[in-house]
This record gives structure tokens, C-alpha cells and sequence, in this order.
């Protein structure tokens, strides 16, 4: 089974994995074993299997990922869904239904700030490879290269932000990749902007951030933007400091407290 997943048949290779997969779900097969075979089809040439098992490791973020595309849910959103949901909502232009889905997603919002917070927990798959900081580097050269369609490269892009937070690697070319995507029109900017502030951590160096950081503030947090991508903006650079208390310097905090009435913060 194992040897079968790196078949050069892709259609052995995907139903292997998937397999593997649901006996990893069921904790059959819940071993250290299992889970760097599903490492290795990560760099699989067919894209089928490479993304089921980017997809593995990702856990139930896909999950949530399927319910913000479905607008037949009528589930109760996900606390991820709806920070995401929120965020979009102000860079994109607004329709009846994006209307009806963010008054739902604030509902719910509203419900739980009267919860005691708590993190969701890690996908426990990500604590059991062995190499996280090899497996995070061949995973962003095979971004790097990639000829996929956007949405493969926000998988990865989530996958590798995942592992560097996770196990606090240090990837520092990760951060200016990202930064060209960083726009106010660019598709899905709010999950990089996700996927950055994921990516954040205390033993990243400052000045290795700082260039992003400020990237986010050129093109967000300025008066020619309207008040909701300023606000994204403002979110985004919160959330890395969150991470990244350093990367706040002086002349930076002194033009974001200007913000600090400004009615969408």
C-alpha cells in the first residue's frame, strides 16, 4: 500500500492515498509512518494526488474552505469561515447574497465573543513529520515553480504557513513571496493575508517581516483606499504584530495610531 502511493499509474497512486487517508481518519493507520508517506505524495507530478494530500494536512481547514463556497449551507459557519467572510466582504463589491451571508457570519460572531475563547486545535498530523523544516523548504520550491492554477498555490501557501507557525520555522523567503500578492484587488488576497499572519511568529527576525509589513500599509492603509480596505489592512498588520511584537517600530506605530478613531478599524 505504501509503495503504491508513489506509483507512476496516477490512478493507483490517488486511490492509495486516499485509502491511507480514511484509515488515518479512523486511526488504523494514526502512525508517524503513514503520515511522511502522505509527505511524499505532497510532491507527486499528478496534481489529483499532490492535492489530496496537501489537503490531508490541512485537516478540517478545507473543510470550512467548502462551506464558504457552498451558498446552500445552512450550517452554522465556522470561526474561520467567518473571519474570512468578514475580511472579503470589504474589498469586494457587494451583492444581496454577500449580504445575507455576512449578517449570518456576524450573528454567529456576536454569539461567540459571549464564549470563553480558545484556539482550534492543530491538525495532529503536522506534529508527526519528520523533517518539518525540509518538508516547509521543498514545498515552497515547488511554489516557486509552480505552473497550477491559483488555487493550488493558496493550498500550498496555506500548507507551508501552517508548518513555519506550527514548528516556528524560519523560511524568510516566504514572507516576500507573498508579498507580491499582496493587493487590494488580487483574487483571495484575504486568505494570504491569513496565511502571512499564520506564517508570523516570535523568532522570525523583525527586519525579515518589516518589508511585507510595510507593503500591507502602501497599498491598504491609505487615504485613496476606501474605509473597508483600509480596515483590512489594519487588521492584517494587528494580527502580525500579534505574532510579531517587534516588527511594530516607532515611525510605524506613530501612522497607525492616526487610524485610531477611524470608524472600520
Amino acid at each position: 500500500m505504501f509503495a503504491m502511493v508513489r506509483d507512476s499509474n496516477p490512478i493507483a497512486a490517488k486511490m492509495s492515498l486516499d485509502v491511507m487517508v480514511e484509515l488515518y481518519k479512523k486511526n488504523v493507520w494514526s502512525d508517524a509512518k503513514t503520515v511522511n508517506i502522505v509527505v511524499t505524495a505532497c510532491f507527486s507530478s499528478t496534481t489529483k494526488v499532490m492535492v489530496a494530500a496537501i489537503k490531508f494536512f490541512l485537516g478540517k481547514d478545507e473543510d470550512a474552505d467548502n462551506q464558504e463556497d457552498s451558498s446552500d449551507s445552512e450550517d452554522e459557519p465556522n470561526p474561520e469561515v467567518v473571519k474570512r467572510l468578514l475580511l472579503a466582504k470589504r474589498v469586494s463589491k457587494k451583492t444581496r447574497k454577500k449580504e445575507k451571508k455576512t449578517e449570518k457570519a456576524l450573528a454567529h460572531m456576536k454569539k461567540q465573543k459571549k464564549k470563553k475563547k480558545g484556539h482550534q486545535p492543530v491538525f495532529s498530523g503536522l506534529h508527526l513529520v519528520n523533517d518539518p523544516q525540509e518538508f516547509a523548504e521543498k514545498l515552497f520550491k515547488r511554489l516557486e515553480k509552480s505552473k497550477e492554477k491559483f488555487e493550488v498555490k493558496l493550498l500550498l501557501m496555506n500548507l507551508i504557513s501552517k508548518l513555519i507557525g506550527v514548528h516556528q520555522l524560519l523560511l524568510f523567503n516566504f514572507y516576500p513571496f507573498l508579498q507580491r500578492y499582496i493587493q487590494p484587488h488580487q483574487k483571495d488576497v484575504t486568505k494570504v493575508l491569513v496565511y502571512l499572519a499564520q506564517a508570523c511568529h516570535s523568532l522570525v527576525p523583525p527586519e525579515v517581516l518589516l518589508p511585507t509589513v510595510r507593503a500591507i500599509t502602501d497599498n491598504f492603509i491609505t487615504e485613496r483606499n476606501a474605509s473597508e480596505v483600509m480596515a483590512v489592512g489594519l487588521n492584517a498588520v494587528r494580527e502580525v504584530c500579534a505574532r510579531c511584537p517587534l516588527v511594530m517600530y516607532d515611525d510605524l506605530l506613530q501612522d497607525l495610531t492616526s487610524y485610531k478613531t477611524h470608524k472600520e478599524r
